[in-house]
Formats: C-alpha cells, sequence, structure tokens
C-alpha cells in the first residue's frame, strides 16, 4: 500500500472508530466509496458466499484487528 494510500486507510479508520452510530458510520463509509465501489460492495454483503470469502482474507482480519483493537487474539 502507497503512502497516501496508507494515510487514507488510517484516516478512515481513525473515523470509523470515532463513530458510535452503526447508520451513521454505514453511511459514512459508503459516502468514501465510488457509486461502482458502493454497488459491488452492496452485493458482497448480500451474498453469503462472497461476505464469507472476503471476511477470511488477511487483509480483512488485519482490518477486523484494528477496528476492534485486537492484538495477538486478545481485546
Amino acid at each position: 500500500m502507497s503512502k497516501d494510500n496508507s494515510d487514507n486507510f488510517n484516516g478512515i479508520l481513525k473515523s470509523v472508530e470515532e463513530k458510535n452510530d452503526k447508520n451513521e458510520l454505514g453511511k459514512y463509509l459508503m459516502s468514501k466509496l465510488s457509486n461502482e465501489q458502493s454497488d459491488k460492495l452492496n452485493k458482497i454483503l448480500h451474498d453469503d458466499k462472497a461476505l464469507k470469502d472476503l471476511l477470511s482474507t488477511d487483509k480483512a482480519k488485519e482490518i477486523l484487528k484494528k477496528l476492534t483493537g485486537e492484538k495477538d487474539g486478545q481485546h
């Protein structure tokens, strides 16, 4: 990941951590995506197999750990 993408990603993660309302969070995240990206994400979220495949990736696990504050399997 380039430095610009990394900085942008970290900024989004910080914003996500600060949002308590799930609806507000969903709207915020979707606003950061293009229409094409938003459509793709919605398709994945409504496809159980695609969602499971996505969440099983190393990158998704890394993101979830950052969002939950989990370190080495510990909260």
